[in-house]
């Protein structure tokens, strides 16, 4: 059965870390970041949306996700922002299209503290130049504005998926998650 998992969260909720975990965890899986094709072909995932670079970013992930669902044992997690439910039911919808047979939605259920606390330490990470009051301040405002945002809009999940797991990354880890999609023993 060709399997995808897609994850569904606002900015700074642990996806992309939760996916990496997994992905050591269980080698069967293959992980298509639209973020990380960002950066390949960018050096950034922060882009001017009128040159157009989203659009290629998103060719380019298609292309990543059609290639490694050719195995009928597909096992895929997509890590691509999905913030609006017309944005996932495309994503499922594309996916179905392209020979998905079960699709499973990982969504963070992070609180919205430690979304900002981790997505302040990413930019930190990402960040050359010193960083002050105020630049902070603004990054907390745009996380915080994201997140309630992200929230409200986020009322219909169910729509596309064959199964929505709710996850606290705080709380449940991915040797869990794993566990209960794939009846793998990690321990």
């Amino acid at each position: 059965m060709r399997d995808v998992t897609l994850t569904i969260g606002p900015r700074g909720a642990g996806k992309t870390t939760f996916c990496e975990r997994a992905l050591a965890l269980d080698p069967e899986l293959v992980l298509v970041s639209r973020d990380a094709v960002l950066m390949e072909i960018f050096g950034q995932t922060s882009l001017n949306p009128y040159e157009g670079g989203h659009r290629i970013g998103l060719e380019k992930m298609w292309n990543l996700v059609e290639k490694h669902l050719e195995p009928e044992n597909a096992r895929i997690l997509l890590d691509c922002w999905n913030g609006w439910a017309l944005e996932r039911s495309e994503l499922t919808d594309k996916l179905r299209e392209m020979g998905a047979e079960r699709i499973i939605g990982w969504h963070f259920a992070t609180s919205e503290e430690t979304c900002i606390k981790w997505f302040l330490e990413r930019e930190r990470r990402n960040e050359e130049e010193k960083i002050d009051k105020w630049w902070e301040q603004s990054r907390i405002a745009s996380c915080r504005s994201d997140y309630r945002l992200f929230h409200s809009q986020a009322v219909t999940l169910e729509q596309g998926f064959d199964e929505i797991i709710r996850i606290d990354p705080d709380i449940l880890g991915p040797e869990h998650v794993l566990r209960l999609q794939t009846n793998l023993d990690f321990g």
